[in-house]
């Protein structure tokens, strides 16, 4: 099964392509194509305080230069993740929605592959001087995250 989502406005102008998918307000949007199993759905993400209280218990854990990843095995049948964000270390919501971005984006590629376990990314260090955020920042907190990730056991 296939299905679509809406993701971002395409541009700032109303579309001119005929029978382009548009919004109440007439302007376009683009549509990315989701593939069957690469969701993130309710069911992939950790909710409660005790699943989290439960995964940070356990001893299993990787580090690396910013993020902690601690992890367990879980009873479904498929990898949970939960984020924890600390605002004394990413003082501005802007980077702590983007961190929390990619790594539920690199979790979302990834988890086909995973096994049914319970994922806890932790941010450890500031990522970040006081200057603005650039693209190869972003790259190198990819490239952690996807190296993190790699490290669980299959």
């Amino acid at each position: 099964m296939v299905s679509w989502c809406v993701c971002a406005p395409a541009a700032a102008v109303p579309s001119s392509v005929p029978g382009a998918p548009r919004a109440a307000n007439g302007w376009a949007f683009e549509l990315h194509q989701v593939t069957e199993g690469r969701e993130f759905r309710p069911e992939h993400r950790l909710r409660r305080p005790a699943e989290y209280a439960a995964v940070l218990a356990s001893p299993q854990r990787l580090r690396g230069e910013r993020f902690e990843l601690r992890f367990r095995r879980n009873s479904g049948s498929t990898a949970r993740l939960g984020l924890i964000i600390p605002k004394r270390l990413a003082r501005r919501a802007v980077l702590r929605n983007l961190l929390k971005r990619l790594i539920r984006e690199a979790f979302r590629a990834m988890r086909p592959k995973l096994p049914a376990l319970d994922v806890v990314f932790r941010l450890s260090k500031p990522p970040v001087g006081p200057g603005p955020i650039d693209r190869k920042q972003c790259g190198t907190w990819r490239t952690e995250i996807d190296g993190l990730l790699a490290g669980l056991p299959r």
